[in-house]
């Protein structure tokens, strides 16, 4: 409570909580001073009610006075301006009274007038037909009358007055037979006169039509009058050449065009007569009658034309013509050998020529390109002059020209389609491919073409072959000869086939050329290729790089647009407006013409940057590391002060740049000879491919000397790196030093004094002291640190060797296994969860050799095969982590077997934000995969990422795939379902352990699983389509050394959507025999069930996801029911009665019935479905297969002393895969069992102490592949699982 003093007093104390007599007195104070205060407020309220009393009393008067003065003014109001509003009414009345009367009788004088007029019509046009016959009169007369309104003329009143004794009729019958009488007369009158020529009388009586109301009948004797004309001359023109005459080359085309031009003459003369007589517009009906003509003259001409040469003919044998050579030259070559004496081998080739006159099917080109273009102006010409005016409103919106629909229904337009269009289309592609055959028949390459550079050259660049300048010729006159015809049928027809021509003949006849002629092999192994095959391919790329640029100009030239416009490269259509101005035409040519060239510009760039490829990879690499070798050799960069003071000083200076000169020596020699062959432009770009890669060797090198670098070494380092650097890249753009970037920083980093470094390490993120780094934070660290390092890190040995050899300490057991791990600073990522997993297990295990065994395998995949582990290259601040991981001896990362090799730490994996965390290699690799699924879904192995700088080599083989692939990111392309599975199922792993599903909506994850579910629909496919079609099949697989699906690749029929999703290989990846693989198809059901929960996740979070293609709004509900079709599909079509175990899964099924009874090693298998999560190991029919595939029924089960079990046809019969007997414990509850396989993995390591790929059932030391992490992973992820399920068996003897 405020007080009066501004104090705030504490609330009261309520008596009832009043604990002595002091709160009481207290109490009871405050409740009399709030007595007191009201009691005063009231006293004040009682004073001020006097005053208020006195002031409504006041009110109370004025308001009675305001009432009196109210009413005295309504009384004046009622009686002044009541007087004033009726008097006012009064005379609106008579004034709208009067105006209606005042309009009448004007109306009435109108009407009179016009009666008065009609009369004098009437008597006129009597008078003037009668003795006086002035038909011009009579008319104007009838024109006169024609203008009084029809209700005047009909109306009583003038049938009352205009009569007369002379002209007794009502006027409409008097005019109306006045107006037949006199234009039957006119007409005879006017057929007359242009019977006899006369053409003033003509023009005599044609003026008169349109004046006694009779205009159709005047235009259309009009048009037949200069129809007569038109044929009188075509007739002419025609009739009256020799024989000899219509066999000249335009004959014909010169003939249409006199017709074309008489009628526009005719229009162009007569449209003033037409127009001022007969009013604007009106001479269209006389072209549409001139059109009908022009149909029968023009169509005379035309089919004559076909017949006389022979069209039809020409078309035939065109359509008939073989092609051989372009046939030939794409054929496979035939299988080496000497043809029999009378094969048709070794015939002499007949002409190629022969059955088709090229100069004639030019010639005809020719003429009806005339014909066209001739017929294009008639049409824009008589276009024109019927078009409407056009309104104010549209003056600003360009619709183009439109033809007008009797000119686009006439015959002549048809058979201009028909005799013209269609065969000028045939034989204009014709021609032109019939031109790049022929110009690769007679090519020829520049003669005296070197790579020594004290030799000349015997021609002048650019060195290009002949047939580049004979087809972009062809291509120049093709183009412009069919925009001479303005047609826009021809455009949309010629310029995509020579675009088609030019992409798949001309540029696949450079390639072919490139790889079956001029490949820049080398003759024996580690040597360099031939000169003669550098300098063909050298001349191969010249020819795409200046087709490319021919091209471009063609287009520049052809659109009739300057080289540049305005900084801009897009051409505009107001250059093609002119030829094709009917609707948007112009935009349509234009946009035929960009895509063209895009066509074209793609195609070669991509041959382009193929073979720039090749020349680096064949001419320039296997160079590259001798000479930067011998540009190092013998340079110490840890230089003692002694040899400083023994005066090595001056020897230094003197060999300040031996490096950049040893270098410049070495690289000169290797790049000036190319440099001289190439185009400015190829050469750029072979630059460009080399400077990447000498930056990276350049990189490495620099890395090699961690440990071997003092202070005075790292000056002399970069200033030998720089000297590289600028002999690399002298005579190339100034952005080649881009690459290079790298090197530069690392050399920088280590001449910095102790304070900058110090200032480096300490820098933050976006506070970089004026240095954009290329290194980041990390790599700074590492590289500024390089004098400190020891030379550990380059002493690791490779583990494919490491692992063939046995090691001490070796077990105590039986079987003294070796150890196999690598020393601490070799292993490729430390992990101390790791470490004190293996020690519990040391414990826990009792047999020596299976605890080394377990000591061994399980930590092989981090021990060994995290080949890289970083940040992807982000523009937009993300850290992305990346983790390669490769399978062991192969120098890949399977989708498969990196997410198998990654699971076996499961154990292990929990929620981690950490980089060095176990929990950061799964969330790297499962960012790589979706990067991987993206470029490429159907295929199963892939290199390094670019981020990595681990050196990649070319996959290219004999095999040919599609879809294509980049050979130099792609390791394998087989597709196997269970990789797109094992994706979704390391995912789960990942989600499982962790529970951090936010870290799947920051990348590309879902995008992945929407390209996998895409992907595995599109192989859901029927082999037939309705119609009985033989479908091919999205991806195709064509193995020349075995391995081929049959038919054409795509494999055997198979019965399509019945839920089952075909995979052409095995996870050994082997060939299917039926692609319906059920263990494949029951792993990526049950991965894509268990990950639909992290989509949901996802999905819940982002309502907003849409998906495209017409697939779910929800990718969750989408891979849910997927996940059911394929196990209704497993269900129906993948199990079978066996007569022996009963019901039992097929291993590989078609859906028509053919089934494969086995199973693999490889996982997914039958054997591991349990494990898969797809089914509980108790299920019948599980149990039946199991014991099938365990026993001598399965084809592929080998027995013998050393070990027992599933092998794979992947490797020989008689071969135990390890795998299957750790899986086979995996999925076993028999105690018996899981001991008699532990026994049989603990002694087939042939000492070494690893899981091989497999053994020989009968002699330990026959085994394949000595470094496979992904069986040893499984093997420690069945120890794991004992652990938790039977841990008395750990405490077994294995001996």
């Amino acid at each position: 409570m405020d007080t009066e003093n501004g104090h705030v007093e504490p609330p009261p104390l309520d008596m009832s909580q009043a604990t002595s007599v002091a709160d009481i007195h207290a109490t009871l104070a405050r409740l009399h001073r709030q007595e007191a205060t009201v009691t005063q407020r009231l006293d004040h309220l009682i004073a001020s009610q006097k005053d208020l009393s006195r002031e409504l009393g006041r009110l109370d008067l004025l308001r009675a006075h305001l009432g009196t003065q109210a009413v005295n003014t309504r009384a004046i109001s009622n009686g002044m301006l009541s007087d004033a509003a009726s008097t006012a009414n009064r005379i609106s009345s008579a004034v709208k009274r009067l105006d209606r009367e005042q309009s009448n009788v004007k109306a009435t004088l109108e009407v009179v007038e016009q009666v008065a007029e009609l009369k004098a019509c009437v008597l006129g046009v009597n008078g003037s037909m009668g003795a006086p016959q002035d038909w011009e009169t009579a008319a104007g007369y009838l024109s006169r009358a024609s203008k009084i309104p029809a209700d005047v003329v009909n109306g009583s009143f003038a049938e009352e007055i205009v009569p007369t004794a002379e002209v007794p009729d009502p006027p409409r019958v008097t005019l109306d037979a006045a107006a037949e009488s006199l234009c039957g007369l006119f007409l005879r009158e006017f057929e007359k006169a242009a019977k006899e020529g006369d053409g003033s009388r003509v023009t005599r009586f044609f003026k008169l039509f349109p004046l006694i109301g009779r205009t159709d009948t005047g235009l259309d004797a009009y048009g037949r009058y200069v129809c007569q004309g038109v044929a009188a001359r075509a007739r002419t023109n025609f009739n009256s050449a020799t024989p000899a005459q219509r066999k000249e080359p335009f004959f014909y085309a010169n003939t249409i065009t006199k017709l074309f031009e008489h009628i526009a003459q005719i229009v162009d003369g007569h449209e003033p007569v037409v127009e001022r007589h007969y009013g604007p517009g009106m001479m269209a009906k006389v072209i549409e009658r001139l059109q009908i003509e022009a149909d029968v003259q023009g169509g005379i001409v035309l089919d004559t034309w076909l017949d006389e040469r022979n069209i039809g003919r020409k078309l035939t044998d065109i359509k008939s013509y073989a092609f051989s050579f372009l046939v030939q030259s794409f054929a496979p070559k035939p299988a080496s050998g000497i043809p029999r004496s009378n094969s048709p081998a070794n015939a002499p080739r007949s002409s190629e020529d022969e059955g088709v006159n090229m100069k004639e099917v030019d010639g005809l080109l020719g003429e009806s390109a005339l014909m066209l273009g001739r017929w294009a102006l008639y049409s824009r010409f008589l276009s024109s002059k019927c078009a409407p005016p056009e309104r104010e409103d549209e003056a600003i919106i360009d619709r183009g020209l439109t033809m007008p629909p009797f000119l686009m229904t006439s015959n002549l337009y048809k058979k201009v389609a028909s005799h013209l269009v269609e065969p000028f289309n045939v034989m204009t592609t014709f021609f032109f491919r019939r031109s790049v055959e022929k110009a690769f028949q007679l090519d020829e390459s520049p003669s005296d073409l070197n790579l020594n550079p004290a030799k000349p050259l015997g021609a002048n660049p650019p060195f290009i072959s002949s047939a580049v300048d004979d087809v972009m010729y062809i291509v120049n006159q093709i183009l412009q000869r069919s925009l001479a015809t303005s047609q826009r049928a021809v455009v949309a027809s010629v310029v995509p086939d020579v675009g088609r021509v030019l992409s798949a003949e001309f540029i696949g006849m450079i390639q072919r050329k490139m790889r079956d002629e001029s490949y820049p092999k080398p003759v024996i192994q580690g040597g360099l290729p031939p000169e003669d095959k550098v300098i063909a391919f050298l001349v191969l790329i010249n020819n795409l790089d200046v087709a490319n640029d021919y091209i471009k100009r063609i287009m520049t030239q052809v659109s009739g647009e300057p080289a540049a416009t305005n900084g801009s490269s897009t051409p505009s259509t107001s250059s093609l407006h002119d030829l094709f101005p009917f609707g948007h035409d112009a935009a349509f040519v234009s946009n035929s013409l960009k895509s063209m060239e895009h066509s074209f510009s793609t195609k070669a760039a991509e041959l382009l940057s193929d073979s720039i490829q090749v020349t680096f990879h064949q001419v320039l690499k296997p160079r590259v590391r001798p000479i930067l070798a011998e540009a190092f050799r013998d340079i110490d960069y840890s230089p003692s002060d002694a040899t400083v003071d023994d005066g090595a000083a001056s020897d230094e200076e003197d060999d300040a740049d031996l490096v950049k000169s040893r270098f410049d020596r070495g690289w000169g020699s290797l790049i000036r000879p190319i440099k001289r062959i190439l185009t400015p432009a190829n050469f750029d770009r072979l630059l460009t491919v080399a400077m990447n890669y000498l930056s990276t060797a350049l990189e490495k090198r620099i890395r090699s000397y961690y440990g071997r670098v003092n202070e005075l070494g790292a000056v002399r380092l970069e200033r030998d790196v720089a000297g590289v650097i600028n002999a690399a890249v002298t005579g190339g753009k100034y952005g080649l030093r881009d690459a290079f970037t790298k090197c530069t920083q690392m050399t920088l980093i280590m001449n910095m004094e102790e304070d900058e470094w110090e200032e480096v390490i300490n820098e933050e993120a976006g506070r970089e002291s004026g240095i954009p780094w290329v290194l980041d934070a990390e790599e700074r660290r590492r590289h500024g640190v390089i004098p400190l390092l020891d030379l550990a890190s380059a002493q690791c040995p490779l583990y494919s060797g490491y692992a063939l050899q046995k090691h001490s300490p070796f077990s105590s057991g039986r079987w003294k296994l070796s150890y196999a791990r690598p020393i601490p600073s070799c292993r490729t990522f430390p992990s101390a969860d790791l470490e004190s997993t293996l020690h519990r297990l040391k414990k826990a295990i009792v047999d020596p050799d299976l605890s080394r065994l377990f000591e061994n395998t399980w930590p092989s995949t981090l021990d060994t095969t995290i080949a890289w582990h970083g940040l992807a290259n982000r523009t937009d601040g993300k850290e992305e982590e990346l983790t390669f991981v490769i399978t062991g001896d192969i120098e890949a990362m399977w989708l498969r077997d990196s997410a198998n090799q990654l699971q076996a730490y499961v154990p292990i994996l929990k929620a981690n934000s950490s980089r060095s965390s176990i929990a950061s290699l799964f969330r790297g690799a499962i960012n790589l995969q979706a990067r991987y699924i993206l470029e490429a879904p159907f295929c199963n192995a892939f290199q390094a990422p670019d981020e990595s700088l681990i050196m990649r080599k070319s996959s290219i083989n004999s095999d040919t795939i599609s879809p294509s692939f980049d050979y130099y990111k792609v390791f394998s392309c087989n597709w196997e379902l269970d990789s797109l599975a094992s994706f979704l199922q390391l995912s789960v792993d990942y989600y499982t352990a962790t529970g951090d599903s936010a870290f799947f909506g920051e990348f590309d994850w879902t995008k992945a699983v929407q390209k996998v579910l895409e992907t595995a629909e599109s192989m859901t496919m029927d082999s037939y389509a309705e119609d009985g079609a033989w479908k091919h099949t999205p991806y195709t697989y064509c193995a020349p050394y075995g391995g081929t699906p049959i038919n054409e690749c795509n494999g055997s029929p198979h019965k399509g959507n019945i839920g089952l999703i075909r995979s052409f290989h095995r996870p050994s990846d082997d060939a299917c025999i039926y692609q319906y693989l059920i263990p494949s198809n029951m792993m990526f059901s049950h991965a894509l069930n268990a990950s639909a929960a992290i989509m949901a996740k996802i999905e819940s979070q982002s309502h907003s996801n849409r998906e495209e293609n017409g697939k779910p709004a929800k990718l969750t509900s989408w891979m849910q029911t997927m996940a059911t079709s394929i196990r209704t599909g497993i269900d129906t079509y993948g199990t079978i009665k066996d007569p022996k175990y009963g019901r039992i899964f097929a291993y590989e099924v078609d859906g028509y019935g053919s089934t494969n009874l086995m199973d693999d090693a490889n996982i997914p298998s039958l054997l591991s479905a349990p494990f898969l999560g797809y089914l509980p190991s108790s299920d019948p029919v599980y149990q039946n297969t199991r014991r099938k595939i365990l026993s001598r029924d399965n084809p592929y089960y080998a027995w013998g002393p050393v070990i027992s079990g599933v092998g794979s046809p992947h490797t020989l019969p008689g071969k135990v895969w390890p795998m299957a007997n750790v899986m086979a414990i995996l999925t076993s509850e028999n105690d018996e069992e899981i001991v008699r396989n532990l026994r049989d993995l603990v002694r087939s390591t042939d000492g070494f102490g690893l899981l091989h790929e497999s053994v020989s059932a009968r002699s330990e030391g026959q085994w394949s592949r000595q470094w496979f992490s992904w069986a040893n992973g499984l093997f420690g992820q069945a120890i794991l699982d004992l652990e938790q399920r039977k841990p008395h068996i750990l405490k077994m003897g294995f001996q």
